[in-house]
This record gives C-alpha cells, sequence and structure tokens, in this order.
C-alpha cells in the first residue's frame, strides 16, 4: 500500500474520529442540561447500548452483525420502556421534551458516525442526513441551555468537532474520487 494511500485512510479514520469525540462530548454535556439525574441517567442508558452496538458492528465483531436483529428486538423494547421512565420523571414537559429531543439527536450523530465513511451512496446519505438533523436539532435544544451553563463556546464543542470531522471525510473523499481511488457503490 502506497504512502498516499495509507495517509488518506488514516485522515478519513481521523475524521470519523473527531465525530465520535464529537457524540461522546454532546452525550457528556447533556448530562448537564436534563435537569435530574435519574433523567439524565435514563438517557445514558438508552443512548449507550445503540452506540457500543454501532461500534461493535463497525469492528465487525460476529456475534453482534449475525444477531443484529434479536439484538435490535431487545434494544428498542429497552428503549421504548427507559423512554416512558424518563418521560414519567421528568419534573415538567419542556424536560421531557428536551428529553425526547436530545435521544433522536444523538442517535442523528450515531447514524451520522456509523456510515460517515462508507462507500456506499445510501449510507453516505444516511450520514450527511444525521449530521444535518443532529446540528439543527443541537442548535435548537442543546445551545441555549449549556450556552448559560458553560458559554458559547463549550455548548459549541460538539458541533463543531463533528463539523471538521465531516468535512475532512468529504474533502478527502472528493479528493478520492478526482484521483479515481474511490467509486461509491
Amino acid at each position: 500500500m502506497s504512502i498516499e494511500i495509507k495517509k488518506i485512510g488514516f485522515l478519513r479514520f481521523a475524521g470519523a474520529s473527531l465525530i465520535l469525540i464529537g457524540l461522546f462530548s454532546s452525550i457528556f454535556l447533556d448530562l448537564f442540561i436534563l435537569g435530574t439525574w435519574t433523567v439524565s441517567l435514563i438517557a445514558l442508558l438508552v443512548e449507550i447500548p445503540w452506540i457500543l452496538l454501532s461500534i461493535l458492528i463497525k469492528l465487525e465483531v460476529n456475534y453482534f452483525k449475525e444477531n443484529l436483529r434479536l439484538i435490535s428486538i431487545v434494544l428498542y423494547v429497552f428503549f421504548i420502556i427507559f423512554i416512558v421512565f424518563g418521560l414519567l420523571l421528568s419534573p415538567n414537559l419542556s424536560i421531557a421534551i428536551l428529553f425526547i429531543l436530545i435521544l433522536i439527536s444523538t442517535f442523528f450523530l450515531t447514524a451520522c458516525w456509523h456510515f460517515s465513511i462508507s462507500i456506499f451512496k445510501k449510507e453516505k446519505i444516511i450520514a450527511i442526513l444525521g449530521g444535518i438533523g443532529y446540528g439543527i436539532l443541537s442548535i435548537f435544544c442543546r445551545f441555549n441551555e449549556l450556552g448559560i451553563l458553560f458559554g458559547p463556546i463549550t455548548s459549541l464543542t460538539p458541533i463543531f468537532l463533528i463539523s471538521i470531522g465531516f468535512i475532512l471525510i468529504l474533502v478527502i473523499e472528493y479528493y478520492m474520487m478526482r484521483n479515481g481511488l474511490l467509486n461509491y457503490v
């Protein structure tokens, strides 16, 4: 493998890593805006299994790839039960809405990360739409709350990391397409 191909692969991996770091920093900051520790804990219990499943599938762990349907069904049931608990334990309607919006935006971002370095057009479109969905929901539901608690720089850090990572991936893939090193399927 040539040095140029290794460098390109490293830059795509670096972009995906920035998105993953942005995902985890976003989840960490979400702990501070949901109000109560119980709602924050429930949000973590809903988000983390899906992220871990995405990581394990990306690492091509056979057990998880072979049993994906069963694992997904179990996680969906788990997801619904914990969302009901999260809504019931929310101190007011605004926290309940924020709880749902944060979960949705985290799933958008998980899909964005999972498909970010895919060579399939449909998966690349899912990654782009997931990133856009996360960005819109983040500005809507995170920026005001986090801006009050930590200031605008901290509240925008996850969005900045994710944007830089995704732009890096897209620029590298454009370079690869232009030089005939990448063709989307």
